[in-house]
């Protein structure tokens, strides 16, 4: 069954999310502001003045949890190593890195690279747009293979870019319905309606993946639906505040990806 592209949309929002809680606003000032009762007439009366705490956010911070949106992001040449399981059961190490300012069919993108992203090897990209904060747009995935020296063995492409909100909340929908374009190796595409769902479900007491045992762990489950499926095909992703994802059950290339060397 073919991967959509759908779930790294989910990770970069919601381990960015999950980033601003519990330890107070990144890259916001607090200011103390003085505050005036009045009589019952209306009348200012100076002398019962008090303070009262007000907060001056980034332009670009999260509504709830002031966390910056361009702070979200590792800086350029940061790598992280995931452990892929693929459709046979084999697994490897592989690196993981964002790349800033790229080309995408003549249009300069984001993406995100796991593994090789060239042909005749084991990678998968994700092409996306950040320039709007907490809205991260999707526009293509790629999956490559080490047996395809042409190019991708599979592109997926949205020829609108599907928003992905983040800021919905635990217990919270996001659904959305689109149109993607299925371009094969050997040639010939198709284009087809699809549907996303997803659900921040619970904060999980703890995980262990091979990175090590991670508490406070935020678990998203999400269907994706469409023509191309068949049906509805289940993803569910396992988020930690410090670290990003830690587990990927429903990977684009692969089975399973785990953490096995944090973002640095």
């Amino acid at each position: 069954m073919k991967r959509t592209s759908f779930g790294l949309a989910l990770i970069l929002l919601l381990a960015a999310c999950g980033g601003g809680a519990g330890d107070g606003a990144e890259g916001s000032t607090t200011t103390l502001a003085p505050a005036t009762t009045t009589t019952g007439g209306g009348t200012p009366t100076a002398a019962t003045t008090s303070t009262a705490a007000t907060t001056t956010l980034a332009a670009d911070a999260h509504p709830d949890f002031g966390v910056s949106w361009g702070s979200v992001f590792p800086e350029p040449g940061e790598t992280a190593i995931y452990r892929v399981t693929r459709f046979d059961g084999s697994t490897d190490d592989l690196s993981a890195t964002f790349e800033y300012g790229v080309d995408f069919r003549g249009t300069t993108v984001d993406r995100l690279v796991v593994g090789t992203a060239e042909p005749g090897n084991e990678g998968w990209a994700l092409y996306f747009d950040r320039s709007e904060p907490w809205i991260l747009s999707v526009i293509a995935s790629e999956v490559y293979d080490p047996a395809v020296t042409g190019g991708p063995s599979l592109t997926e492409y949205f020829p609108d870019p599907i928003p992905f909100d983040g800021t919905i909340g635990i217990g919270e929908v996001f659904a959305i319905e689109s149109r993607i374009t299925l371009e094969f190796d050997g040639g010939g595409d198709t284009t087809l309606d699809v549907t996303y769902e997803m659900t921040p479900a619970s904060i999980e007491e703890s995980i262990t993946v091979p990175f090590g045992t991670l508490d406070d762990v935020l678990l998203l489950d999400a269907e994706v639906g469409g023509e191309f499926i068949g049906g509805l095909f289940e993803v569910r992703l396992w988020l930690h505040p410090d670290h990003g994802l830690v587990r990927f059950e429903g990977a684009p290339a692969w089975d399973v990806m785990e953490l096995v060397e944090t973002w640095g």
